[in-house]
């Protein structure tokens, strides 16, 4: 648990606000990086600083940041997870994409795998539990088999799905160039427009 103390095999604790066991007011948030050219110079380690700040300023402290990339050329194809500092978490402090990702990936990768791997990470107990995916936006949510799959395991992991895409996007209604909130459930809440072109 967050304040040091551990628990037995069958023993149970329910985190609540008013409660004498509160949850933190934190985040837990895994980059899903797809290391592929058209996302080479987007600024992720800044966006998180500025993510970070947000999240302060409504009180949510501690924040903690993983990195797990895809897409990348040979054995940097499938998901892996990416050291910061030789930690796999780490504050926005310390946060910046390792140098050696050469994002040069030939679009192969497989989102629906990398958040397999992130719901395995070890999260902590009551934070807020958040998947922020950077693709090219052509991964075809809900049209793979294991959409539903993946639905689910979020769901059942209580943990939340955000994608970013530096390209335009199409719904039923007409057609954006912002980036997206949870596009596979088209729920859509616009986020602000990012200059994903200067260098990290």
């Amino acid at each position: 648990m967050e304040d040091g103390k551990g628990l037995t095999t069958g023993e149970n604790v329910t985190l609540e606000i008013d409660g004498d066991a509160k949850p933190p007011l934190s985040a837990d948030i895994v980059i899903l990086l797809e290391e592929v050219s058209c996302l080479k110079g987007t600024k992720v380690s800044q966006m998180m600083k500025i993510l970070d700040h947000a999240m302060k300023s409504k009180g949510i402290t501690e924040n903690r940041y993983a990195i797990i990339g895809f897409g990348g050329k040979s054995s940097f194809g499938k998901p892996h997870i990416r050291t910061i500092s030789g930690r796999v978490w780490t504050h926005t402090t310390l946060f910046k994409l390792p140098r050696n990702i050469a994002m040069d990936g030939d679009n192969n990768g497989s989102l629906y795998a990398a958040i397999k791997l992130a719901t395995q990470l070890p999260f902590r107990a009551g934070v807020s539990k958040n998947l922020i995916s950077f693709t090219c936006g052509d991964e075809g949510c809900g049209e793979n088999k294991l959409y539903a799959d993946i639905l689910t395991l979020l769901v059942e992991n209580d943990i939340k799905l955000h994608m970013l895409t530096p390209t335009g996007f199409t719904t039923k209604v007409s057609t954006y160039t912002l980036l997206p909130y949870n596009v596979c459930n088209k729920q859509m809440i616009i986020l602000c427009q990012l200059d994903l072109t200067e260098t990290m």
